[in-house]
C-alpha cells in the first residue's frame, strides 16, 4: 500500500496544480490575499509563523528560508511545545500563524488552532477542509492529495507544493510561475518512480541494512527532507533514524559515523 501511494504523488501534485488553477482555487487564494492586507493593516507585521506536528511541520522548513530571503520573518514551532509553552491565554502573535495537519485532526494542532481562531489570524493547511482544523481557520488551503491510509507520502508532497503556493502569494510572485515549476516537479517524480531507479534503490537500502542508526543531514530547505526521511525511515522500517543540520551532525554525531 505505501508504495502504491508514493507512486500516486505525481497525480496528487497535477490534481493540486488543477485545483489551484480553478475557479474555486482561486476564490481560496483571494481570501488569503484579503487576510494579509488586513492582517498588514493591523499590526504592520510581515511574520509567519508555521506550526504543526511530525511531517506537517518538518515540511515548513522548506519555505522558511525562502521567506527569509525576503520582508518576511518565518519560523516553525511545533504545535505541542507553542500550546504548552508558548500559546497562554495572553499569546497574542504578531503576524500570521499558519497551521498545517494532514488530517486535520492532529489534537495538539487542532488545540492550538481553536486557542487562536478568535485572533483571525489562523491560516490551515490540510488536506480534509471539513475538519476541525480547518473550522478554526479564517481560510484553508486544501491539499487535494485524496485519500491515503499508510505513511505520509501524498499528503507531503502535497503539503510541500501548497506551502510553495502560500510563499507566491505572500512574496508577489506570479502564482503561474510557481504552478508551473509544480507541473515540471510532478514530471521528474514520475521520472524517479520509473523501474531503472529499482536496483540503486535496492542497493542504498542493502548499504545502510546492518548500520545501528541511520542520519539523514540537510541544510537550509533541505532540512524539510532530512527531517522527514529520518521519521519515515523510523515508523516504516523501525530503524533509529535522526535528522540533522550538516553543522549540527559535525558537532558530536560525527564520532559515530562508521566506513
Amino acid at each position: 500500500m505505501f508504495t502504491d501511494e508514493i507512486a500516486q504523488q505525481p497525480d496528487a501534485l497535477r490534481d493540486l496544480v488543477r485545483h489551484y488553477r480553478s475557479e474555486e482555487g482561486s476564490a481560496t487564494l483571494n481570501a488569503l490575499r484579503e487576510a494579509m492586507r488586513d492582517l498588514r493593516e493591523e499590526s504592520g507585521a510581515r511574520s509567519v509563523t508555521f506550526t504543526g506536528m511530525g511531517s506537517s511541520l518538518y515540511a515548513a522548513y522548506s519555505v522558511t528560508p525562502l521567506l527569509r530571503a525576503t520582508e518576511w520573518r518565518a519560523e516553525p514551532i511545533e504545535a505541542g511545545e507553542a500550546l504548552n509553552y508558548g500559546a497562554g491565554e495572553g499569546w497574542k502573535p504578531q503576524g500570521v500563524v499558519v497551521a498545517i495537519s494532514q488530517s486535520g485532526e492532529s489534537a495538539e494542532t487542532r488545540a492550538l488552532a481553536e486557542r487562536l481562531a478568535p485572533t483571525s489570524r489562523l491560516i490551515a493547511i490540510t488536506n480534509d477542509p471539513d475538519s476541525g482544523l480547518s473550522r478554526a481557520a479564517r481560510v484553508t488551503l486544501p491539499l487535494c492529495a485524496g485519500e491515503e491510509a499508510a505513511i505520509s507520502a501524498k499528503t507531503y508532497s502535497n503539503t510541500l507544493g501548497t506551502l510553495l503556493i502560500l510563499a507566491a502569494v505572500l512574496t508577489g510572485e506570479r502564482l503561474s510561475v510557481t504552478l508551473e515549476r509544480l507541473e515540471a516537479t510532478a514530471d521528474a517524480m514520475e521520472a524517479a518512480l520509473s523501474p531503472q531507479w529499482d536496483d540503486p534503490i535496492r542497493r542504498a537500502a542493502d548499504a545502510v541494512d546492518n548500520a545501528r542508526s541511520v542520519h539523514f543531514i540537510g541544510r537550509g530547505p533541505s532540512l524539510a527532507a532530512a527531517y522527514e526521511g529520518a521519521l519515515v525511515i523510523g515508523e516504516g522500517a523501525h530503524v533509529t533514524a535522526v535528522g540533522l543540520p550538516g553543522g549540527s551532525f559535525r558537532h558530536g554525531p560525527l564520532e559515530l559515523a562508521e566506513e
